[in-house]
């Protein structure tokens, strides 16, 4: 089957499965292709996984149809149309606090 063409970084994988499958078991299974940024797993429907390009991306395409060694039946793989996850810590505005005292205010948290 031919390759499906790579739109982004990521690609959907489908059939992935195999005895202690978790995200770094999947990163060096396709660490071959380049360099990956996310694993996203979704038990029993796909996994998601992003690499540092889109070159990369276009690599892993080419394993669709293909069987590796030690993963029951043929891999299904496709363009993934989501984004990795973003760096939250860049951009975020609020902070949860925790575990305070009963009738702890918003205006008492401010002034401290």
């Amino acid at each position: 089957a031919p390759a499906p063409k790579a739109t982004g970084n990521g690609v959907y994988v489908k059939n992935l499965e195999f005895q202690g499958m978790n995200q770094e078991a999947v990163a060096e299974l396709f660490k071959t292709y380049g360099k990956i940024q996310e694993v996203r797993l979704r038990r029993g429907k796909y996994t998601i996984i992003f690499f540092a390009d889109n070159a990369s991306a276009k690599k892993a395409l080419e394993m669709n149809g293909k069987a590796i060694k030690g993963v029951t039946g043929r891999l299904e793989i496709e363009a993934a149309k989501a984004s990795p996850t973003a760096d939250k810590t860049a951009t975020a505005t609020s902070v949860f606090v925790g575990g305070l005292p009963g009738g702890v205010k918003r205006a008492k948290l401010s002034a401290a």
